[in-house]
């Protein structure tokens, strides 16, 4: 094993010295011959202005009723800052990052900072550690010296009223990118964001990196010593998948920006990862179709249980494939570890979930259900082909597993409901967690019929959710909902967990702090992933009581770092 990561390092030091200068040459010559104007940054942070920004970090503490924390902030801006003066505080701001020219590239940052007042700004930034000293000769030009030696330090130019300040003196002397030119759609739709802008990096570059990354992975996915053919065949088939999406993201993606979108009026916040990818590429194919179908279990999504996750995942080729190989690996571990009677059951159980995932589409629900203030029900299900062979396979199963490690008690066909058989499972031990969370002892529920693999977990109560599940699932005609064809949702309700008994070493200063904030209500997360025409988005959005407690506990550590 050593051998073979040796001599894929030695592939990765040859592929740098022979593919590594040809990329930066051709790069260059392609700037020199096409004159693209100035050389551009490949990720850049982002924040919309001062003004905005400060407004919106009023309003968070205006709604957790501590507004004192802005006469704070603002005391601090105008003693130590200089109250921002010669700054715009109307345009954005953020910094740049940029490859060197050196071999390897060196990444290395340039702020930029809108500038209304030259003079003002630059009596602004004396007030540093670091003090400007004009460059001679050189119009608009300044040094920051470190430690009194001229040689170390930050380079400084004022131009086309934003001031550049880098330690990388070389690019100064080049055409700089316009900032508002760059950044106004990141900065136009967040307050502040972080973009990795891949379109900017060559394609030569990107070809080395996805080279580099897969000599590194591939050694690494060999099978290492005393590692059983299970766990090698299911770490290979998520390495493999994982390996070739970013070798997808370096080669075909453009754009990747994670941004902050406060909106005071709603009083609500959210943080977004955009990914654009170019058009019609393998990529963008991929982030276009994983949407589109509604679930099956659309009678089942809930906005106010204490947890719920909807998933109608289109998968790819790559999925698919990753999917099968988890499989495969999995029946060769129970196999292994189970008695030899259960071989054949295991092989059908196998066959029913490699049959679902060939059909390239996962279809599941889960959510926790509260019985009362102080329980909750986890149920949840599974759209399966050869349901009825599955579950056969599973009563076979769990009729030799009664004996093993861990397993206090198996009961077969403890329920039945609209052709729905279910077993009972009952572990020896009980974490504290699960004991706070169920109310007690809790129990796993198996059963499969009508085209669904159903699960439950929790107390008795957990049998009367799942037949109430399959009931509205019956009872609901398809299609006859306007749900939502987003490919994965999450909500997620903060109060029914403060209604938990307290954990026995739990925070009750910050559980007081929560229940405050969400005492109104208001308590909601939600998660969802969507495709759009350029890739696809992830949003999470928070409701007012996370703002709310957001603000509570900046101003509790600031209050406890004056005592």
């Amino acid at each position: 094993m050593k051998t073979v990561f040796r001599f894929s390092a030695f592939l990765m030091l040859l592929a740098t010295l022979l593919l590594l200068p040809a990329s930066l040459a051709f790069a260059q010559n392609d700037l020199e011959e096409e004159d693209f104007g100035p050389r551009l940054p490949f990720a850049v942070v982002t924040v919309r202005n001062i003004d905005q920004s400060l407004s919106n970090i009023g309003k968070m503490f205006e709604v957790s009723g501590r507004e004192d924390m802005m006469e704070m902030i603002e005391g601090f801006l105008n003693d130590k800052a200089g109250n921002l003066d010669g700054i715009d505080r109307t345009k954005p701001f953020g910094v740049m990052f940029f490859l060197s020219d050196s071999l390897p590239p060196q990444p290395f940052p340039m702020a930029y900072i809108p500038v209304g007042d030259i003079d003002a700004f630059v009596k602004t930034a004396s007030l540093g550690p670091a003090k400007p000293e004009k460059i001679e000769g050189k119009e608009g030009s300044y040094k920051f010296p470190f430690g009194g030696r001229r040689n170390r330090g930050l380079n400084m130019v004022i131009r086309d009223g934003y001031a550049f300040v880098t330690p990388n003196e070389t690019i100064l002397e080049d055409e700089l990118p316009d900032p508002e030119k760059l950044v106004g759609g990141m900065a136009s739709r967040y307050d502040v964001s972080v973009s990795a802008l891949l379109m900017n990096i060559p394609p030569l570059l990107k070809d080395f990196f996805v080279a580099t990354l897969q000599a590194s992975s591939q050694a690494e996915l060999q099978q290492r010593d005393e590692e059983s053919e299970a766990a090698h065949k299911m770490r290979k088939a998520s390495g493999q998948s994982v390996l070739e999406l970013m070798s997808q993201v370096l080669r075909d993606g453009e754009q990747l920006t994670f941004g902050l979108e406060a909106k005071p009026e709603e009083k609500t916040a959210a943080l977004e990862l955009m990914i654009d990818a170019k058009p019609e590429s393998e990529f963008s194919k991929f982030m276009k179709n994983i949407g589109g179908r509604k679930s099956v279990f659309e009678p089942l999504e809930s906005d106010h249980n204490p947890l719920a996750v909807s998933v109608s995942w289109k998968m790819d080729r790559r999925e698919k494939e990753m999917v099968i190989g988890m499989l495969d690996g999995l029946e060769i571990a129970l196999t292994e570890q189970l008695p030899e009677t259960t071989a054949t059951a295991i092989s059908r159980i196998a066959d029913s979930l490699r049959a679902t995932a060939e059909q390239e589409h996962v279809n599941g629900i889960f959510q926790f259900a509260p019985i009362d203030r102080n329980e909750f029900a986890l149920i949840g299900a599974l759209k399966l082909v050869g349901s009825q062979t599955f579950g056969t396979a599973l009563h076979e199963l769990l009729t030799a597993v009664g004996d093993l490690d861990g397993i206090d008690s198996v009961e077969l066909g403890v329920h039945q409901h609209q052709n729905v058989i279910f077993h009972r499972l009952v572990g020896k031990d009980a974490s504290e967690e699960d004991m706070r969370i169920y109310g007690g002892h809790p129990s796993v529920y198996l059963g499969s019929g009508n085209g669904i693999f159903w699960f439950g977990l929790g107390g008795d109560a957990v049998l009367s959710e799942l037949d109430f599940a399959i009931d509205l699932m019956l009872e609901t005609p398809p299609g006859t909902l306007k749900g939502s064809t987003a490919p994965l949702q999450v909500v997620f309700r903060m109060l029914p967990w403060l209604d938990l008994p307290e954990r026995e070493n739990g925070n009750p200063d910050g559980r007081e702090l929560a229940q405050e904030a969400m005492d109104s209500g208001n308590d909601a997360v939600r998660i969802d992933i969507r495709p759009t025409e350029t890739g696809g988005r992830v949003r999470v959005q928070f409701e007012e009581g996370f703002v709310r407690l957001l603000g509570l506990i900046l101003a509790r550590q600031y209050d406890e770092s004056q005592l």
